[in-house]
């Protein structure tokens, strides 16, 4: 996300038309919500493991 504010926001801005800021902006958040997603997936799955159920 942070390479994304610092080389893409200037161009978004002067440039009209210019959609790719909002689409990178996006793809990274996402990205993050489905990281979080898996890590919690693989401790329940770590944790149903363990237990044996």
């Amino acid at each position: 996300a942070f390479a994304t504010k610092l080389f893409l926001r200037i161009p978004y801005y002067m440039s009209p038309g210019f959609d790719v800021y909002p689409a990178m902006t996006a793809a990274y958040i996402l990205s993050g919500v489905v990281g979080l997603l898996h890590g919690a997936d693989a401790y329940l799955s770590y944790v149903h493991y363990k237990t044996g159920r």
